[in-house]
């Protein structure tokens, strides 16, 4: 498992681990903050709440050993703590004790939660995997290869008319073959996502057709 390999590694792991979390997870977060509005009653803007959730959680050895056996995705673990968190300073700014971790369990979680958190998260992260992908091509100099995924599969122009946009040096299939090659990056990068935030093998499939359906307007 990827994350208890690197909880068990050195130093670098470690911050290699924790930059990871803080990109992949910070921004759904805050967009879950902002939604629930549990930022704007901690007095705090979405990112400081979440920027300091997870600061907080990740320097500590124990959190995510504890979330590996906890049957929970990632991020739902990360929005159980963060609104324990967000109650924390609510009690720290009116001046009152903060709770005693054992009352998180306690804490009201909305009951579409799940429903908020997981757009969120889809949208998050599927940006960020277009984004990666996209300027990994233009690093290989594919560039073009994007412009054909994107114009097929996303804008539904057909195959017909994408070569002529490429000024009719590539065929049909050739511009077919150049699309698959984006998309199967893109699959690639985002099924190991999903793994990385606990879907179960069985769930994979399913959930990585949904997350490749986010990427059409």
């Amino acid at each position: 498992m990827w994350i208890r390999d690197h909880l068990d590694g050195g130093p670098e792991a470690k911050d290699r681990l924790v930059q990871w979390a803080m990109t992949v997870y910070a921004k759904p977060l805050q967009t879950y903050a902002k939604a629930t509005g549990l930022a704007s009653s901690s007095n705090l803007e979405s990112d400081e709440l979440v920027n300091g959730f997870l600061a907080s959680v990740l320097a500590r050895q124990d959190y995510l050993k504890d979330w590996i056996g906890s049957g929970l995705r990632l991020r739902q673990w990360f929005r159980n703590g963060l609104h324990f968190h967000a109650k924390t300073m609510r009690r720290t700014n009116s001046r009152v004790q903060a709770l005693d971790e054992r009352e998180a369990e306690s804490i009201a979680v909305p009951n579409d939660a799940d429903r908020l958190l997981d757009h969120a998260w889809a949208t998050a992260i599927v940006e960020q995997v277009c984004d990666e992908v996209r300027l990994e091509l233009a690093r290989l100099g594919k560039s073009a290869h994007w412009d054909i995924f994107w114009q097929h599969h996303v804008e539904g122009v057909p195959y017909a008319q994408v070569v002529a946009h490429q000024g009719g040096s590539l065929t049909e299939a050739q511009a077919a073959s150049r699309a698959f090659e984006v998309a199967s990056r893109l699959r690639e990068r985002l099924s190991l996502l999903l793994i990385r935030d606990g879907a179960p093998s069985d769930e994979v499939s399913s959930e990585l057709r949904s997350l490749m359906e986010c990427i059409r307007p």
